[in-house]
């Protein structure tokens, strides 16, 4: 590790305990599933949540392994990681002397990695590299700089960085969207945790972002001749949906790759509406490209070089959510090929398409064509903003259980009533159906039960999951939610049918969890919902537990519960106006 000088500005205070990690495990993988039981808080999951590498898995068939690589502003190390395992040589520059410790314990043993400690943005180097990073550090370049002209700032800097590109070397941005749908949608700006503090020019001094055509306005004159965009959601810092700046993914309504709502990191965003409602209407008005969450941009300095910076794909989406085994973890690829699209599905782990799991069994298929249709998601989405949101959502599932019936009914019952349909439709749920002509297509099919389940449990999983997507939406907890539809499909329905679904579900999750779930109820959504509990652990949750107990037995806790009643009274008054 070369020490050029010490610059301890940036840190968020979890450096020692991440050295402390490194300096106790020996061998540390590129896709570092097993750091998981070690992420306690938000700084944590940043700097050691494997989802972080997506951002380079998803363009790695660009790059050449026997590059050169500079990496300015290494953070922690865990893209770095990544790097010095794809590529031939690695430099990195850190400017925390903290964090340039933590990367070298990370990446003890790495001959191929060289940690500089310096300032981005006044080193020189002496050689030239067929690609440069700058993931989450250009909106800090006009931070730490005296003068007031940001995008001056960083012009010249960009401009300086073509001077170390070989001629036909890559430059790599990654950053926020200063008009990222997020931002409208209630999220505070990522860097002043303000609410809209982007889309208002960021009124006081601060990292700042740009909208697509001012970083593009300012890569051009920088001296970059070719940029290609690529669109990112939930944002860069774990990208999950990849959208190829191309005309043609208006064509395959890219909002039905979303859902739910983007996370807030600060927790402090409001829920204006639906994310995945806005991203759909920005799509239909064919304007999602300028107002994605996040950038990820490549360029170069020499012309005729474009087809190098375009993946053979137009959409890709990650499915690798924290807390499942990694041999499931996968990507999903909408190729076009002359007049159609396909679809390539892909393991991110080895090669293993077809994996047993008892009861259950996951069978990924490699490939096969797109099928066109429109979401159902999004009318169900929309159906929740309406006033009768409870008689519309049940219209809706009693036209999914008809048609449940219709392709996979086994014309037998459980003992208690209930329809027994075939195991392959155990993921038969409205995330995994297109509607076309008033029929549903069934697109996702890689998990089946060996044995047959009843047809009320595929509609609670629907339901179950949808609250967890919408639950801000509602005036009702998940339990009564899930109950009341389904009872206007099945009268004798009730909450005791209600564990039983719940404890099935958890035997399916935990037959593909890393850390197993014991819980028996997930009653109310504020008892600690189901994904939070998966995402968390055992090791955080009884923690979380006793510390919600200690808060529901206070003073403060009833003042507050008193509190929330009134707003949802007004809430509810206000959207029934």
């Amino acid at each position: 590790m070369k020490n050029h000088y010490k610059y301890d500005e940036y840190t968020d205070g979890s450096e020692e305990y991440l050295f402390e990690i490194f300096k106790n495990i020996k061998n540390i993988s590129s896709y570092p599933t097993e750091l998981q039981r070690y992420i306690k808080d938000w700084p944590t999951q940043y700097h050691l949540s494997y989802k972080r590498t997506n951002l380079l898995e998803g363009i790695k068939e660009l790059f050449n392994n026997n590059w050169k690589v500079l990496e300015l502003g290494g953070g922690t190390g865990i893209l770095t990681h990544w790097l010095g395992d794809f590529f031939q040589k690695v430099d990195v520059v850190e400017g925390s002397y903290k964090r340039a410790k933590i990367i070298r314990e990370r990446l003890k043993g790495k001959k191929n990695v060289d940690v500089i400690v310096d300032d981005i943005r006044t080193i020189d180097f002496s050689e030239k590299y067929n690609l440069i990073l700058l993931v989450g550090v250009l909106e800090y370049v006009p931070y730490f700089s005296d003068t007031g002209d940001y995008s001056e700032t960083c012009r010249i800097f960009l401009n300086k960085l073509t001077e170390y590109l070989k001629e036909d070397g890559f430059l790599l941005v990654a950053m926020e969207n200063k008009l990222g749908a997020k931002y409208f949608a209630g999220c505070p700006e990522d860097h002043t945790g303000e609410i809209f503090y982007s889309l208002m020019g960021y009124p006081e001094h601060a990292p700042i972002t740009f909208s697509k055509n001012e970083i593009e306005n300012l890569l051009i004159k920088a001296g970059y001749e070719e940029i290609t965009f690529y669109h990112l959601f939930p944002d860069y810092k774990f990208p999950v949906l990849f959208l190829r700046d191309d005309f043609y993914i208006y064509e395959v309504e890219p909002s039905g790759w979303l859902r739910g709502n983007f996370e807030d990191y600060s927790k402090k965003r409001l829920f204006l509406y639906p994310d995945v409602l806005l991203i759909d209407a920005f799509s239909k008005a064919r304007l999602l490209q300028y107002f994605s969450n996040s950038f990820l941009i490549l360029c170069t300095k020499k012309r005729g070089q474009i087809d190098r910076l375009k993946t053979n794909w137009i959409i890709k989406k990650f499915w690798n959510p924290l807390n499942i085994r990694p041999e499931f973890h996968h990507t999903v690829s909408l190729i076009k090929e002359g007049d159609k699209f396909l679809i390539e599905r892909m393991p991110l782990k080895g090669n293993i398409y077809d994996i047993d799991l008892g009861d259950f069994r996951f069978q990924l298929t490699k490939s096969d064509e797109f099928k066109h249709g429109s979401p159902f998601l999004i009318e169900i989405y929309r159906d929740i903003m309406k006033k009768d949101y409870l008689g519309a959502l049940t219209n809706k599932m009693l036209f999914v259980h008809n048609e449940l019936l219709k392709r996979y009914d086994t014309y037998t019952k459980d003992n208690y009533g209930y329809p027994l349909i075939k195991g392959e439709a155990i993921d038969f749920t409205i995330w995994n159906l297109l509607k076309s002509d008033n029929t549903l297509i069934f697109f996702d099919k890689k998990w089946q039960s060996k044995n047959p389940l009843s047809s009320d449990f595929i509609l609670f999983r629907s339901l179950f999951y949808l609250y967890q997507d919408i639950y801000p939406f509602l005036n009702v907890d998940c339990e009564s939610f899930v109950i009341t539809i389904i009872n206007s499909i099945f009268p004798f329905y009730n909450k005791d049918r209600y564990l039983k679904n719940l404890t099935l579900e958890n035997t399916f999750q935990n037959s593909i969890s890393l850390i197993k779930n014991h819980r028996k109820n997930t009653q109310n959504f504020i008892d600690i919902p189901d994904t939070v509990v998966r995402n968390l652990g055992e090791y955080k949750l009884k923690e979380l537990q006793n510390e919600l107990n200690s808060i529901y037995r206070s003073r403060g806790w009833r003042a507050l519960s008193f509190y929330y009643k009134i707003r949802d009274k007004i809430f509810r008054i206000l959207k029934n106006l």
